[in-house]
């Protein structure tokens, strides 16, 4: 959904459709300069909500912001940017994105030869890979060191 609003921003006597993705969600959370973000809310924008219906030029204004500063903050806001804590749960990706990505990367080396024999060069990145055996061989500490490896 959006809000319709009537009279405000570019056309101004027309009614058109604001779109407001992540209403009322906090302006810190977007990728605002914090220089603009402080001017922002010493003029009381603190939310998205606080945005509805506001023009580049009256949010200049108000904020005390050049007239391109309030158009990147109406832009990074209306045009459905999700704010940085929902940005990894937003991202979609095809198959053949995530097959060409993992193509792309080097498999860990585990500096053990048959290890690495048998896994075709060393643990592949971007899969599953199940170590098993019995206790106290290692799975665990090998583990932790290819998270570290990966890192």
């Amino acid at each position: 959904g959006g809000k319709l609003l009537k009279g405000r921003g570019p056309g101004e006597g027309r009614a058109h459709l604001v779109h407001m993705p992540h209403p009322g969600a906090d302006l810190a959370s977007f990728s605002i300069p914090p220089s603009v973000r402080t001017k922002l809310l010493k003029a009381g924008f603190k939310a998205t909500t606080d945005l509805d219906g506001v023009g580049a030029l009256e949010l200049s204004k108000d904020a005390q912001i050049s007239r391109e500063e309030a158009l990147g903050v109406l832009k990074e806001v209306r045009e459905g940017k999700a704010p940085a804590s929902q940005k990894a749960a937003n991202v979609s990706r095809s198959a053949l994105d995530i097959l060409h990505t993992t193509r792309n990367l080097s498999p860990i080396i585990t500096f053990c030869g048959e290890m690495d024999g048998m896994l075709g060069g060393g643990v592949p990145m971007g899969e599953v890979t199940e170590f098993v055996g019995t206790p106290g061989i290692g799975k665990t500490q090998l583990g932790i060191q290819l998270a570290v490896d990966a890192h």
